[in-house]
């Protein structure tokens, strides 16, 4: 089960653009029904193009079924927008989107670079990632 990662030009600069919703928080990426074993009419109540016919679902920050600890982020705050028209084309006004600039050298920043980017208020759980139990004996 891997979520479906955003293909983005690399970027030499530090430079990034995350997606946020007000009420779904940080935009981790997207991943399809099949990745979690279920049907897209298991899931009838999913963020996607609003067409029915979305080769997959939007994974946010308030709902990191697979517990996430980074997510995705576009080179440009352009590709960002033309990403969110495509993706969310059919849920006009549905969501209440923002395109925030953060520094991060990854294509996939940590939650640590969204927390300094002070963006905490929309990790939700994944802060909880950083303080799990370590399973190594010494």
């Amino acid at each position: 089960m891997a979520v479906r990662k955003m293909k983005t030009e690399s970027s030499t600069s530090t430079e990034r653009w995350v997606i946020v919703e007000k009420d779904k928080g940080i935009f981790l990426g997207s991943y399809t029904p099949e990745d979690i074993g279920k049907s897209f009419s298991e899931l009838a109540d999913g963020y996607y193009n609003g067409s029915g016919e979305a080769p997959a679902r939007a994974l946010f920050a308030n709902d990191n079924i697979f517990g996430l600890d980074r997510c995705c982020s576009f080179a440009s705050q352009a590709e960002a927008h033309f990403y969110l028209s495509h993706f969310f084309k059919g849920s006009s006004g549905r969501f209440k989107f923002k395109v925030i600039k953060i520094e991060s050298e990854d294509a996939y920043p940590h939650v640590v670079d969204l927390i300094k980017a002070g963006l905490s208020e929309y990790t939700f759980e994944m802060t909880d990632l950083l303080f799990a139990e370590a399973k190594t004996l010494h």
